[in-house]
């Protein structure tokens, strides 16, 4: 599970404000709702990792489409292929 240590510190200060802020010292309310945001910022670092593989295609798609026209210039016969032929994305 790769979370942001700034994101982690974020929450556990909220949970602890939320904490202070009550009379109760009922903390299972508290660290389930700790617990829950961390499982949520853990969807979404997957969903920014599938946005990010998702637009990799569009970019190799587009790229073989430019390759294919009939008038194509010279940066659409050899185009940058960094962020297509990235090994990290290529790994997902």
């Amino acid at each position: 599970m790769m979370l942001n240590r700034r994101h982690i510190r974020v929450k556990v200060m909220q949970t602890m404000y939320a904490f202070k802020g009550t009379e109760s010292d009922d903390f299972s309310k508290d660290q389930k709702f700790l617990l829950f945001s961390i499982d949520n910022m853990y969807n979404l670092y997957l969903l920014l990792i599938s946005l990010i593989i998702e637009v990799q295609k569009r970019a190799e798609s587009n790229i073989q489409k430019k390759q294919n026209k009939h008038l194509a210039t010279k940066e659409d016969i050899d185009p940058n292929r960094k962020f297509v032929d990235n090994a990290v994305l290529k790994f997902y």
